[in-house]
């Protein structure tokens, strides 16, 4: 049977420090959002990392998935990353940023369905749910043959990320979605936000009143 033109999985990713770990609780890296897969070399050695919308390096990943994303990329296929959930880990001191991601490499020939089809996973990544995407042939025609628009039923358990490890990020928030609705310019969006944040100050000054602060 011929190789389908198409890889996909869930892997872990880890960040150079706590430091540089740190941005990934921040705006610019929001649950379902797509990141590029670059690779740099070091001493002679080559490591898969996640660049994000803005252009930032955020983390790597291991031997193992380096090597299957170095046989996708050999085989010039697009190599893009959801982001699926942060984690912080205490010990060993200082601790450490880390998280995973959802991995989705194929053919340019087939990138305006699967580009579709990408959006679509982010789309329930950050709702909170994880979709099957090791996709078999047949999953694979779905996606093909609805130009993208076909999602997975199937769903795959949250990751265990083992004893003294916070989960910090695992679906957007509303202040997130606010500010991503923000970010595309979307008046409507805007001005539900402004309305929300209005109804949340005259809320506290009635409070205030009715307890008698002034």
């Amino acid at each position: 049977m011929a190789m389908l033109p198409y890889f996909g999985t869930y892997c872990r990713f880890t960040t150079k420090g706590k430091k540089d770990g740190s941005v990934l609780t921040g705006a610019d890296n929001l649950v379902g959002d797509v990141f590029d897969i670059v690779f740099q070399t070091e001493e002679d050695c080559q490591t898969a990392w996640i660049k994000n919308r803005f252009g930032a390096v955020i983390g790597c990943f291991d031997k193992e998935a380096t090597q299957q994303l170095l046989l996708c990329q050999a085989r010039k296929w697009k190599l893009q990353a959801i982001l699926v959930s942060v984690y912080y880990t205490e010990k060993p001191a200082p601790g450490s940023y880390w998280g995973e991601v959802a991995i989705v490499c194929y053919s340019p020939h087939d990138a305006l369905a699967f580009d579709r089809f990408l959006h679509g996973i982010g789309s329930l990544i950050n709702e909170g749910v994880r979709p099957d995407i090791d996709l078999g042939r047949t999953g694979f025609e779905h996606v093909v043959s609805s130009d993208g628009e076909w999602v997975p039923e199937g769903r795959v358990p949250k990751m265990d990320p083992g004893p003294g490890s916070i989960l910090l990020k695992s679906h957007l928030t509303f202040n997130e979605k606010m500010i991503e609705k923000a970010r595309h310019r979307n008046p409507g969006c805007l001005f539900a936000g402004w309305v929300f944040l209005f109804a949340i100050i005259v809320l506290a000054v009635f409070a205030l009143k009715s307890c008698g602060a002034f």
